[in-house]
């Protein structure tokens, strides 16, 4: 578990130096925090939880979990995600979320539910990943535009046709299949070698249409990408004791499963860890429902998520100096976050709203409509529009559950 602990640490820092703005009390674009408190919370606290993350990654690429000091660098990392969170919603990327976990897994569990858990957490991100893209929108918008990243990266670019348009559709499909099948490979011993090979070949392909020569997306899906290629070989590369023996039986293989789900973990902290990998893997259940953000549910390609947008016709471009030129045209706010932070939008209702309420609360956007695009139907693409008017988005942020007003104590204090 030595290599994966330090892998780890090599990839938040990375990770997290690549969108070092997200990280900081910045003031260029709005903060959301996940409870009302914060939203009046000094920004001195963004950089004591940079600096205990950063002190906690440094120390688990050099001790790993050797002793009390590698368990605490890992619930060091853990608190200080868990800071973050709190400060900001846009935080909750989703490789961060999955650090997250890992750190918590990681400070609490042996070497050997350590391992398991984080090979199960990986099965489930693959699994709901594939759940998440088994739709029309991804049939027909985003699985189309990665088969044409991959096309431009491989030089392959022609002219759109009904047969490219038709299989592209198919291949989209294929996409989610493949990612499904990788994550039944993973899953099952004698397959695992398979799965593994499936799952590098579907990296490299994601990195290729993703990458300068595709779609040229930002450095951090990349990198979680590049941190996915490793982590799998690392974690699913099977040891001498873990080969299964030639000519076991599929009724001899399900027992020994059964047994292992019975006799493990054995320790209190153990069942804790297990627990908390077991909670994060079946609260994508929920997601439907509205009870778990998209992102949770590990639906990092879907476009179902809502979209909220403010009308461009009312925007004093003059009066806000940090906007530039798609910053708040539609399809929303999204492109306003990639350039500023160098991140995608976090695909909530929720936090968009929060954000949309920042601009008016510092006088920058005067008489407009907030319009809220609802979550797409699976198989249509049909969305519902909802208006939203200014003295109406104060009743707005108080009907959801978790907190949607921003932190102005940022975002206000430093914003000419």
């Amino acid at each position: 578990m030595h290599g994966l602990t330090r892998w780890l640490a090599i990839g938040l820092l990375a990770l997290v130096t690549s969108t070092w703005k997200l990280w900081t009390p910045q003031a260029v674009f709005p903060q959301v925090p996940l409870i009302r408190a914060a939203c009046d919370w000094p920004g001195w606290l963004d950089w004591g939880c940079l600096a205990v993350l950063v002190a906690s990654a440094l120390t688990m690429l050099f001790v790993a979990r050797r002793g009390w000091l590698g368990r605490g660098s890992c619930l060091g990392l853990a608190v200080s995600l868990s800071g973050f969170f709190v400060l900001d919603q846009h935080r909750l990327q989703p490789w961060a979320w999955q650090f997250f976990l890992l750190a918590v897994l990681l400070s609490l569990a042996d070497d050997d539910t350590a391992r398991r858990g984080w090979r199960w957490l990986v099965i489930g991100i693959y699994f709901w990943s594939a759940v998440s893209k088994l739709d029309y929108t991804f049939c027909h918008e985003q699985g189309p535009a990665l088969l044409e990243g991959l096309r431009r990266a491989m030089g392959l670019r022609g002219l759109p046709n009904a047969w490219t348009e038709a299989l592209d559709i198919v291949g989209s499909l294929g996409i989610a299949l493949s990612e499904l099948g990788v994550a039944v490979l993973l899953a099952w011993p004698r397959t695992r070698w398979l799965g593994l090979w499936a799952a590098t070949t579907m990296h490299v392909a994601l990195l290729a249409a993703l990458g300068p020569l595709g779609l040229n997306h930002s450095l951090g899906v990349l990198l979680w990408n590049v941190f996915f290629l490793v982590q799998n070989w690392l974690l699913f590369r099977a040891t001498a004791g873990e080969r299964p023996v030639v000519g076991e039986t599929f009724p001899a293989q399900m027992r020994q499963w059964w047994r292992d789900l019975a006799t493990w973990p054995a320790s209190r902290t153990n069942r804790l860890a297990l627990g908390t990998i077991l909670a994060a893997m079946t609260w994508p259940v929920l997601e439907p429902l509205g009870y778990c953000d998209h992102w949770l549910a590990w639906a990092v390609y879907s476009a179902r998520a809502e979209t909220v947008y403010i009308n461009d016709h009312f925007i004093d471009r003059a009066r806000l100096p940090y906007y530039r030129s798609t910053a708040l045209m539609e399809p929303g706010l999204a492109d306003w976050s990639l350039n500023m932070l160098g991140v995608p939008i976090y695909p909530n209702e929720r936090f968009q709203l929060g954000v949309a309420s920042a601009l008016f609360r510092t006088g920058r956007v005067e008489a407009a409509t907030v319009n809220v695009l609802t979550t797409t139907s699976r198989m249509t693409k049909g969305r519902r529009l909802r208006e939203v008017l200014p003295k109406e988005l104060v009743t707005e942020l108080d009907r959801h559950w978790i907190n949607a007003h921003p932190r102005m104590t940022t975002y206000r204090a430093t914003t000419p």
